[in-house]
């Protein structure tokens, strides 16, 4: 049985964040990403698009941090992919 309270701490491991470094900003999002994919498979629907959305709001920050890096525009598709899922 997946424990979401267990699993929703997990990403504030990595706070705070050094703001010059966006590969570790980025972390919290794969964590929420990862935990999304556990709580959807595990049938919890809503909780994994709310966990979803909090990838979402982190990928969203870095993708206009960096508009001409293509991996976070990578990211950003892959986060809307994943909520329209859902």
């Amino acid at each position: 049985m997946v424990s979401t309270a267990l699993f929703t701490r997990v990403p504030r491991r990595h706070e705070p964040f050094d703001p010059d470094d966006t590969d570790r900003q980025r972390q919290p999002a794969v964590d929420y990403d990862t935990i999304g994919y556990m709580l959807l498979v595990t049938g919890k629907s809503e909780e994994a698009l709310d966990t979803y959305r909090k990838a979402l709001a982190i990928t969203e920050k870095l993708a206009a941090a960096e508009p001409d890096t293509l991996s976070r525009q990578y990211d950003l598709s892959i986060i809307h992919n994943k909520i329209g899922d859902v």
